[in-house]
């Protein structure tokens, strides 16, 4: 009976000694592959993944990022593909699902960090080959699908809504708060955005969130979105009025494929000495102008969609044979005002304070024409007053005549033909 008492004691401090030394090889492993991934030594990593599936899931830093997490946040794009490659590597035997939804302490995977960054190829590298990845929230509830918005990251919202489908897109487009997608896209001035989703998720309209208010609750608050609540004054007014905007388009998915995804900002056009910068603005400016041109009037003579009326040329400011004209007067309004002394990033910052306005009552009637104020999420019932006003209260939003009023500020709809 000693005897064996004697041997599972020394089996017991074989089994803790063991322990012991794969902990220690554990943490030396850590250590090794935090300094490569600082020293960006990136080749030894993707070998490490190559020997070691536990390599996957380790976190070596402080925030709980994995390897991937890093190179991710440093926008690595290869050595991301290389990195899950060999996850994905059968013959290294790694739990996919485990490697690309391990969490950091923030509750991000991989994926919430490529769509934060809003780099379209990780995006495709890790959800294409794991698509359940896109709908994995974080501490908050949020979702990479829901976090591509909340950045204003528009390429890689289409690219994981692409993925992951309408049906998944509406499970994935809300966090703990309430707030939805489009919540987020309109209380963060991305009207772009924000009309888009109302085409593609037409239901998030009537959505609440925990205060009860809907996406257009929201829009309502934000007086300074409209021309009429935004003060401009001297010669800011006249260059606003000298500002052409074009409406907002809804785009498919082929449609924006079509479009392209813009690549990194070249470091050539960086090296500029500041007193010449307004002069390679301008010329970058003309040479969009004839690109867009290009691809204005090729595009019109590709695609007529009877389905998609708003994406139809008859909708835009100025008609399709007219167009090139008017790009051109764009382009020559522009550079009367340079010429006259205004600078190229005044006229910028006035360009994106018409563009905010013109969108964002583009936004509002796509949100009236789709809101319902008898229609609850979740099973709520209707009210018998949608609102009551107290006294000293003011209406949100009401509409008298085909105008908008927000604040006792009305905000006349846009035609056609308007700016």
């Amino acid at each position: 009976m000693a005897g064996e008492g004697g041997q599972i004691k020394e089996e017991g401090q074989t089994i803790c000694t063991t322990e012991l030394m794969t902990k220690e090889k554990e943490d030396m492993m850590k250590k090794e592959l935090f300094t490569m991934a600082m020293n960006g030594q990136w080749d030894q990593i993707v070998e490490a993944y190559t020997r070691e599936a536990r390599a996957h899931v380790m976190r070596i830093t402080k925030a709980g990022d994995t390897a991937l997490h890093i190179a991710i946040s440093q926008g690595n794009e290869q050595k991301v593909k290389d990195l899950v490659q060999q996850i994905t590597n059968p013959q290294v035997r790694s739990k996919v699902k485990e490697a690309l939804e391990i969490k950091n302490d923030r509750g991000n995977t991989p994926l919430h960090i490529a769509a934060s960054k809003g780099n379209v190829s990780m995006c495709k590298c890790i959800a294409n080959v794991h698509q359940q990845s896109v709908g994995v929230p974080n501490g908050d509830g949020e979702t990479p699908f829901f976090l591509s918005v909340l950045h204003g990251k528009r390429e890689a919202f289409f690219c994981l809504h692409d993925i992951c489908g309408v049906e998944n897109g509406y499970k994935y487009s809300r966090r703990k708060d309430g707030d939805t997608i489009l919540h987020c896209a309109i209380a963060r001035d991305y009207f772009d955005l924000a009309f888009q989703i109302t085409h593609s998720y037409q239901n998030l309209v009537n959505y609440k969130n925990e205060q009860g208010f809907t996406p257009l609750h929201v829009l309502a608050s934000k007086p300074s979105a409209f021309r009429s609540g935004s003060l401009l004054r001297g010669y800011n007014r006249i260059i606003y009025h000298c500002i052409f905007v074009d409406n907002l388009q809804v785009e498919t998915s082929s449609h924006h494929q079509t479009k392209g995804t813009k690549g990194p900002v070249d470091k050539k056009d960086l090296d500029v000495p500041e007193n010449y910068r307004t002069c390679t603005n301008f010329f970058k400016l003309f040479w969009d102008i004839i690109k867009a041109v290009t691809f204005q009037l090729r595009w019109n003579g590709e695609q007529t969609d009877a389905e998609n009326p708003e994406g139809h040329p008859g909708h835009q400011l100025v008609p399709a044979n007219y167009r090139t004209c008017f790009e051109f007067a764009k382009l020559a309004s522009l550079g009367m005002l340079i010429s006259l002394g205004f600078g190229f990033n005044t006229i910028r910052k006035i360009e994106q304070k018409k563009q905010k306005h013109k969108w964002a009552v583009q936004v509002l009637h796509a949100l009236l024409t789709r809101t319902s104020a008898y229609e609850y999420h979740a099973g709520a019932e209707p009210k018998q007053e949608i609102i009551s006003k107290q006294e000293g209260d003011t209406l949100p939003y009401a509409v008298m005549s085909g105008c908008v009023t927000l604040h006792n500020v009305t905000e006349l709809p846009t035609t056609s033909n308007g700016n």
